[in-house]
């Protein structure tokens, strides 16, 4: 696959990796590199107006409400009846420092103080349960003025919502609430767990398992602040994208990536300790003193290791190896033998294994490695259960354990084995239904509304369903096929999909034939194409005469300035640019663009676009250029113009293009085989796979993991075209990526 080339980094891959990260993203990159020393640090993404404004009194409480809360209530909320508190005034008086903190203040009413007042005045209006569970959802989560507070509880108690009308009202107060959005940013639990067992400073195996997107590949970042680091993986596309989260929080980077000895490994710039004494100052790439953080593919990890021993003691490395289960569901495979001389001369005896779906029977494993180096055991697992992730089947109907068991013996032996890490596979909505259905209602109504989340909400369910055992029926509006370029584009909402497929070659032909176009578009499409590729040839080899005819002024800078060149080199620049304004425009009418006005209205049955949430490509003419320059088929070129990127195993460069607008969210739809699941950390918003031959239960599951990545208030889905996926999903039987890693890893 082209995802596991052992090749050096591109010049491409060069340019990513110096790429700044947003804002938010620096935020989560450095909780999770300064959490490493404090694993309770968080960060609040919104501030209470007791943040705001920092006053040295013990009766800080009391001036806020009094000089800022209490006046503006007054004044812009009056009709609320929102009565005053009647409070002593504290025998301490303000100091001036402090009066002036409270008459310069700004943004009062950014506050998370009057983000709660902006749901309280929602409820007033609406009576609905979703602005009274955001209002005590903010005051569980910030340290809102006490007075305040008082207030609003005083309010809010006039409403006599009980924890089943958030049942009731599941899917705007669970599954869609923007309100999320406000909660704290700090690590997670199993980033907590891996820093505090790290803590230990014992030799140890540690077996790290939680859902994908829950920031495992960047814990290595948090690592660094007390270990070298040999980030191991399979997947160069995730390692490019740890470098980049690790320079971005000036963490000492190198790569090991095509070498074929310790002296192909190269260094970041920040990383280099040494130069040569020359006037060009060249990095020294073998002196790696300063290195944190080194990553490596498969084919390189002997070379990584022995570089790091050259210079750090080996009680102070940790080999973090990345996805080891990625070519285990293969009986043979080309990696394989690789892997097993990875785990057999390896000297590094702190070894992180770490996977979303690591196989449950890996003793031979850990006995062979507390032989070897006499190490301690450590099974770090979380689960994620504030995804909204429904999974589909071929008729549309939701799958949930209770419709596919037959027995509540069958789903208690599934919630022994699977519960917990299945969480994250329920839909809310439905198991909210389930319980509305069933005779444990009453009880749950009983619970404590402010503690009600997703969490207790799909425990509850699975108590239910150990109980009382009935089937239902949940439709979804969602069209469940693969006429991705008419009908069925108006299914992918919110962001981008990823449909997942054995014979790529075949789909890709397919999607092009359902579009109905007629035959003449395409071959104007086609000969457009050819003359500007054509076209690209000549002006690139008049561009490099151009250079070489130049080069020899190139030391004389009023020359080069003024361009006081010969009659020859002007006219050769003037025969280039009329080139250039000669290349013909290449795109499609929007009538055949899936999601465009145009395209939804020819096809869809739905009527009001603006509202409809689909989500449509946006790939501008830089972008189209440089796809029609590359020597793919031109099925593919075709597909891009329409928002389709297709993994193409033999151009690398079409491949990079098909990354960057992954990357950037600007296709609507990837076409991909079931490895390369293990390739990309894109955010898609729904996900299908149909007609994949060779398939396993973890493949599923990293599968499904593609989905939903980072928004968490959004509904999103996973559809399995075929029954057999639905069995296979839910089967107990023991792995055989487990048996595959015993087999390689226990020599």
């Amino acid at each position: 696959m082209e995802e596991f080339k052992q090749s050096k980094l591109s010049k491409t891959e060069w340019i990513s990796i110096e790429q700044k990260l947003d804002k938010q993203e620096i935020i989560i990159m450095n909780i999770i590199k300064t959490g490493y020393d404090n694993v309770l640090i968080q960060h609040n993404t919104h501030v209470s107006l007791n943040q705001c404004i920092k006053i040295d009194h013990k009766d800080y409480h009391y001036y806020i409400y009094v000089f800022i809360i209490k006046p503006i209530l007054k004044k812009k909320y009056k009709k609320y009846d929102l009565m005053e508190l009647k409070l002593k005034s504290p025998k301490q008086k303000l100091n001036n420092a402090d009066k002036i903190r409270i008459q310069n203040i700004q943004n009062i009413e950014t506050s998370i103080e009057f983000i709660i007042m902006d749901n309280y005045k929602k409820l007033v209006k609406s009576s609905k349960v979703k602005y009274y569970f955001n209002i005590l959802y903010l005051f569980n989560h910030y340290d809102i003025n006490i007075h305040f507070k008082d207030i609003l509880l005083k309010h809010i108690s006039n409403y006599s919502f009980k924890p089943n009308d958030i049942l009731l009202n599941c899917n705007e107060v669970i599954e869609n609430n923007s309100i999320f959005d406000y909660k704290p940013i700090e690590l997670h639990k199993h980033q907590k767990d891996i820093y505090t067992t790290l803590q230990e400073n014992k030799r140890s195996l540690i077996f790290y398992t939680s859902p994908t997107s829950s920031g495992k590949t960047i814990t290595p970042i948090g690592i660094c602040q007390k270990y070298k680091v040999i980030f191991i993986c399979a997947s160069r596309h995730i390692g490019i994208n740890l470098a980049k989260s690790a320079i971005n929080v000036g963490v000492k980077t190198g790569f090991a990536f095509g070498c074929a000895s310790n002296t192909d490994i190269r260094l970041h710039y920040f990383s280099v300790n040494s130069r040569t004494n020359d006037k060009y100052k060249n990095p020294i790439h073998t002196d790696g003193s300063k290195l944190e953080l080194l990553i490596s593919d498969i084919h390189s990890y002997e070379h990584a290791m022995n570089y790091m021993l050259s210079f750090f003691d080996k009680e102070n490395i940790i080999l973090f190896w990345d996805e080891p289960t990625i070519t285990m569901d293969y009986d043979d495979h080309v990696l394989h033998k690789q892997l097993s001389h990875i785990w057999k001369i390896n000297q590094i005896p702190r070894i992180i294994l770490s996977s979303a779906t690591l196989p449950n029977d890996l003793q031979p494993i850990i006995d062979n490695y507390k032989v070897r180096f006499e190490g301690s055991f450590y099974k770090i697992e979380t689960t994620d259960h504030i995804s909204n992730i429904i999974l589909m089947d071929s008729s549309n109907q939701i799958i949930m354990p209770h419709n596919y068991f037959g027995s509540t013996n069958e789903i208690k032996i599934f919630i022994e084995t699977k519960g917990p890490s299945y969480l994250k596979f329920l839909s809310v909505c439905e198991c909210s239904n389930y319980i509305l259905n069933s005779s444990y209602k009453d009880k749950f109504n009983s619970l404590s509304i402010k503690n009600i989340d997703s969490h207790k909400i799909k425990l509850f369910y699975y108590d239910v369903i150990q109980n009382e055992l009935f089937k239902t029926t949940s439709h979804t509006n969602y069209k469940n096929d693969t006429m991705f370029t008419t009908k069925s584009s108006c299914s992918i909402t919110y962001g981008p999909a990823i449909w997942i497929i054995d014979d790529v070659s075949y789909y890709t032909n397919r999607l092009i034939s359902q579009m109905s176009i007629q035959p003449s578009i395409l071959e104007q499409l086609d000969k457009k194409i050819t003359y500007n590729h054509n076209l690209n040839d000549k002006i690139n080899k008049l561009k490099k005469d151009y250079q070489d005819k130049i080069a020899k002024d190139e030391g004389n800078e009023n020359k080069m300035k003024n361009q006081r060149f010969s009659p020859e080199v002007v006219q050769l620049s003037n025969n280039i640019e009329k080139l250039e304004a000669s290349f013909k425009s290449i795109q499609l009418d929007p009538l055949y663009i899936p999601n465009t006005y145009e395209h939804y209205s020819r096809w869809s049955c739905l009527e009001n676009y603006n509202s409809s949430n689909v989500f449509k490509s946006e790939i501008d003419e830089h972008y189209v250029n440089r796809i029609m320059n590359t020597n793919v088929d031109f099925n593919y070129k075709v597909l891009l113009l329409l928002g389709i990127g297709v993994l193409h195993k033999n151009d690398i460069i079409f491949n990079d293009i098909m990354k960057e607008l992954a990357d950037s969210k600007y296709l609507m739809l990837i076409l991909a085989t079931s490895d390369y699941i293990y390739g990309t950390n894109y955010q898609f918003a729904h996900g299908y796979l149909s007609n994949i031959k060779h398939i396993t239960q973890e493949k599923i599951i990293q599968s499904i993991g593609r989905v939903g990545r980072k928004e968490k208030n959004k509904s999103f889905t996973f559809r399995f075209l075929d029954a057999y996926y639905t069995e296979l999903f839910f089967e107990n039987k023991p792995s055989k990526e487990g048996k595959k890693m015993n087999e390689l890893f226990s020599i």
